[in-house]
């Protein structure tokens, strides 16, 4: 037996032929040769939006050489995506940016021994975002009208989605009417609500005029639209109760589960209302002449926080409170946040506020408005109301103003609108800047072109990319060239705008995106409306009524 073993271990070690892959890929049964493995294809593929790329996996794929072959089959129609757009044809883990949203059918190929090839596809979509914003339209002749309106991330699918409000009135006449620029509806007022999983929406502030015996009357109402509304079949809903049409229904701010509304009814007979985000369970949580125009912010589902000026002097006395989202608990039951309590560096102004999640304030304010020389800066307030003891976020100088701003997700990114002062403006201009909670300086993020005004920055995508609007003035020619809705990565790149502002003979679009600022940035002595206002609506539109006329 101990022979056998041995005279076997012989032949093997010593007369045994080298096997070649195909020997060994099949026993050869007599018949046509060796049986050939085909490969199997396997596309495991990870789309994100519009502006980042797709990445594909053909790693898993089993029986290849490990050659592979890329090919799209199809794409969106309008798309430029090609195989060139591959960033490989032929390796196992290529991506692509996609220009547009939709389905793109993707093939892959695996080659194996002897010519076996293994193929599949697979419909990888790209999914997009609504981008609201307010359309102004200029027409050569007749009637100025105004809508909310929405665009996909990838600039398809423009379309309004509100009911459209036309000027009206004496001024028109004339195009310079102060009353026309402050019609624009709802330019202070529009606030989107887009958590995952339900369609997003859009709260805002319409105003019409109603003329009679040459008198203008405008009348004021809050609604709330999402991105798949329109006049007709799906008509935006209201919010308010039309007790107070002639106050501005200002600021409106979804609570933190998206199911309520919070805004300020803004005038002498002042109040703070919530309701369902379907109209029902309106409540008003607070009653006084003395609210500010600041937009209220929510600190949780039900409770809700606001800024009032207690003084009975022309002298501020500003207090940040909050309260229950029951009616008349900001009457009865509520709690002081924030006392600004006259001081030389204590806030008069506030335009805007948001609570960080360790319990600091973030406050767009001064200490004296603009008009007074004073600037609006943005502050990180702790305990105390000093702007000297807070941290500056960023300051524009005097007489200017850093507000309209939005936090980002991650708590420390802050996207802001705030001017410069620039000699070849006709106003002074908005840039869009990020400012940062830990202590890092801003960084300009877009704009400073001293003709473009760049206003309303809101985070989507997670807080990956940045939407806002850019107007700008029209050239000697007659012809707009802001860019309009525009979207870009936070990191800057990707740039691109969704809807450019318009001119042709028939009139000029305006464009103007989902503000976050309030209406308390500035009170001239005296005047029937907030400077800021005035400043803003007639550097964005006072140009387009005269040019068209």
């Amino acid at each position: 037996m101990w022979r056998l073993s041995c005279a076997i271990l012989l032949l093997t070690a010593c007369t045994s032929p080298t096997l070649s892959s195909s020997d060994l890929a099949a026993p050869d049964l007599g018949g046509d040769g060796p049986m050939i493995t085909t490969p199997t294809a396997v596309i495991v593929a990870t789309p994100d939006l519009v502006g980042f790329p797709t990445r594909l996996d053909g790693s898993s794929s089993t029986g290849g050489n490990g050659t592979f072959l890329w090919h799209f089959v199809s794409v969106p129609p309008g798309s430029a995506i090609s195989d060139a757009s591959l960033s490989s044809t032929s390796g196992a883990t290529p991506s692509f940016d996609p220009d547009l949203g939709g389905d793109y059918t993707i093939q892959l190929t695996v080659f194996g021994s002897e010519g076996a090839q293994g193929q599949t596809t697979a419909d990888v979509r790209v999914r997009t975002l609504p981008v609201f914003y307010r359309e102004g339209v200029f027409p050569t002749s007749g009637e100025a009208s105004f809508a909310i309106g929405v665009v996909r991330s990838d600039g398809t699918g423009a379309h309004r989605i509100s009911c459209a409000v036309q000027s009206a009135g004496p001024g028109d006449l004339g195009g310079d009417d102060l009353y026309d620029l402050l019609e624009v509806p709802g330019l202070l007022s529009l606030r989107i609500d887009d958590r995952p999983g339900v369609p997003s929406r859009v709260a805002y502030e319409d105003v019409t005029a109603t003329v009679t015996a040459s008198t203008r009357t405008l009348g004021h109402s809050l609604w709330i639209a999402d991105e798949n509304s329109d006049c007709a079949s799906h008509p935006p809903v209201r919010l308010d109760d039309g007790a107070h049409p002639d106050q501005s229904q200002l600021g409106p701010r979804f609570s933190t589960d998206g199911a309520r509304v919070g805004w300020v009814d803004f005038g002498a007979n002042g109040r703070l209302i919530t309701a369902a985000t379907d109209g029902t369970q309106r409540r008003v949580v607070r009653t006084s002449a003395k609210l500010s125009g600041t937009p209220p912010f929510w600190l949780d589902a039900t409770h809700l926080a606001w800024v009032e000026d207690v003084s009975a002097t022309a002298t501020p006395h500003l207090v940040f409170q909050s309260a229950a989202d029951t009616a008349g608990a900001g009457d009865s039951a509520a709690k002081m946040l924030l006392d600004c309590a006259p001081g030389a560096d204590n806030l008069a102004v506030v335009n805007q506020f948001e609570r960080l999640a360790g319990g600091a304030l973030l406050v767009a304010g001064g200490t004296q408005s603009t008009t007074k020389g004073g600037s609006i800066s943005l502050y990180e307030m702790g305990a105390t109301c000093s702007t000297g003891a807070a941290q500056t976020l960023i300051t524009p100088g005097a007489a200017g103003d850093a507000w309209d701003f939005e936090v980002a997700p991650d708590g420390v990114t802050v996207a802001l609108s705030s001017s410069v002062v620039q000699v070849a403006a006709p106003a002074p201009q908005h840039d869009i800047y990020l400012a940062y909670t830990d202590g890092r300086p801003p960084v300009l993020f877009s704009g400073s072109d001293a003709l473009l005004d760049d206003v309303g920055p809101r985070f989507i995508a997670g807080g990956r990319q940045l939407t806002w609007t850019q107007a700008a003035r029209p050239d000697d020619a007659g012809a707009t060239r802001g860019a309009g809705v525009q979207v870009a990565n936070l990191n800057g790149s990707h740039l691109r705008s969704l809807r450019p502002e318009s001119s042709s003979a028939q009139g000029r679009t305006a464009l103007v995106g989902g503000s976050n600022r309030g209406f308390a940035c500035d009170y001239g002595d005296g005047a029937p409306v907030p400077f800021c206002a005035l400043v803003f609506v007639i550097a964005l539109f006072a140009w387009r009524r005269r040019s068209a006329g």
